[in-house]
């Protein structure tokens, strides 16, 4: 199993409730984000980003779950990593359904 750092994935955690773009930004096409290029559909950018952000809890619980010692914060991080997997596969089914990941312009 893969293990990353804890302290860059938190940062990049905390990065994405902060970085929304102006509201005179949002509908000018494809945008840089800390998460990766915009695409200017909204929806498809909200799900590739969620898929990322949450792959990014399922690392961290992950962590919590090889290294934690509290059986109450080990038992929520065996549950964020379900609902967070159930929830990308939901996103990647749109996605799918919807013409795939969009390609970066």
């Amino acid at each position: 199993m893969r293990t990353l750092p804890l302290l860059p994935l938190l940062a990049l955690l905390a990065a994405c409730g902060s970085s929304a773009p102006p509201p005179e930004a949002q509908n000018s096409g494809a945008m840089a984000h800390p998460m990766g290029p915009m695409s200017g559909d909204q929806d498809r950018d909200f799900a590739t980003m969620m898929i990322t952000h949450h792959q990014g809890a399922i690392d961290m619980a992950r962590q919590e779950i090889s290294r934690g010692r509290d059986p109450q914060m080990r038992a929520l991080a065996a549950k964020v990593i379900a609902d967070q997997q159930r929830e990308i596969a939901q996103m990647q089914g749109w996605l799918a359904a919807h013409g795939g990941v969009p390609k970066a312009q």
